[in-house]
């Protein structure tokens, strides 16, 4: 009784909030268009991972599994979904052979999981991991759009490679203040 309490409930719990994200996502992506959606989050989702670790730790940090970034991540997942409804055959042709035996061991292992949610998690990471994959499949039609994929791609990079050399910055500037003291 007090497995299900502590580990099948919250698991539940959060698969049902995980759904209601999901359809409510891919609500937004028909309104402002699926593309569009796909586009923004590859676009600014890798530069957000810091703003995401703030709120997550507003919300209870390292307790809590589903903040901002899981939200975004069940966005990617619904489009990818959108998209294989709209092409079934390009899509599942490509992702499903490549990913779905990995996926189906993935979920096997949660039979024998001893810490659900912590397994539920690594499932989601990799069904979102599935769904990146999933996505060119689905939005590149043209060369135009391919062209858009690669520039969104390259230009989501721009923040985080900053963000990078700022902070190698700051750690060479401590050990050489470090090397000066000792």
């Amino acid at each position: 009784m007090n497995f299900i309490v502590n580990a099948l409930i919250p698991s539940l719990i959060a698969a049902l909030g995980g759904a209601a994200l999901v359809i409510g996502f891919l609500g937004i992506g028909l309104m402002v268009g699926a593309q569009r959606a796909a586009l923004a989050i590859i676009l600014v989702r890798s530069s957000c991972d810091l703003v995401f670790a703030a709120a997550k730790s507003v919300l209870g940090g390292q307790t809590v599994w589903y903040g901002p970034g899981a939200a975004i991540n069940a966005l990617v997942v619904g489009l990818a979904v959108l998209f294989f409804l709209q092409s079934p055959v390009l899509i599942g042709s490509a992702v499903l052979p490549m990913w779905g035996g990995f996926l189906i061991a993935a979920l096997a292992s949660l039979i024998d999981s001893p810490v659900l949610t912590v397994s539920l998690r690594g499932v989601f990471w990799l069904v979102t991991y599935a769904a990146v994959f999933a996505l060119p499949f689905g939005m590149i039609r043209s060369r135009e759009s391919a062209l858009r994929c690669l520039g969104a791609i390259l230009f989501s990079s721009v923040v985080p490679v900053v963000y990078a050399f700022m902070h190698l910055g700051r750690c060479l500037e401590q050990i050489e203040s470090q090397a000066a003291c000792g």
